[in-house]
């Protein structure tokens, strides 16, 4: 195993092209004065990938992708409380820098994956994107601080990117 730095690796990738491309590998061992180099071969490598720009590459988690809002039936933010028992809450979360047509938004609360929102037109600035919390969900992620989050892909894309983790209070 030889550890290959994130900046090399971005450094022969062309973002511009995008998709799976080849790229030429070799190595060369060396024994005391005597190098011995390896063959040359060539590897696909896909860094192509949704979103803003990562400033946490290469990193999955974006923070430039913004948090979820979470609000409870009770219009509680970011919490839910007793009196919202058996009743959805609504995740909403603002459409970001490089939001594009057919990206797929997928949200997640305590690791399970809760509901989906496929992107039409919407643009930074619009209103926020919502996606409803069935109780059912919010049940089964159990009582106390909550981790919601969301992940942003792309079927032209094989490389998902999430937003940070919000902690939602549930009582």
């Amino acid at each position: 195993s030889v550890p290959v730095p994130w900046i090399t690796m971005k450094g022969q990738y062309d973002f511009t092209a995008g998709d799976s491309q080849d790229t030429a590998v070799k190595y060369s061992l060396v024994r005391g004065s005597l190098p011995f180099p390896s063959e040359e071969v060539t590897i696909k490598v896909d860094l192509s990938k949704v979103g803003p720009e990562n400033p946490g590459e290469p990193n999955p988690e974006n923070p430039a992708l913004g948090l979820v809002t979470v609000t409870s039936f009770t219009n509680e933010t970011d919490k839910i409380v007793l009196a919202d028992r058996g009743e959805s809450a609504t995740a909403a979360l603002a459409p970001y820098v490089g939001i594009d047509k057919d990206q797929l938004i997928e949200l997640y609360w305590a690791g399970a994956l809760v509901g989906s929102h496929t992107v039409d037109a919407e643009q930074p600035g619009d209103p926020d994107i919502e996606i409803s919390v069935a109780w059912a969900d919010i049940e089964k992620g159990g009582n106390g601080l909550v981790d919601v989050w969301f992940k942003v892909s792309h079927p032209d894309f094989i490389n998902a990117e999430h937003s940070k983790s919000k902690q939602v209070d549930v009582t």
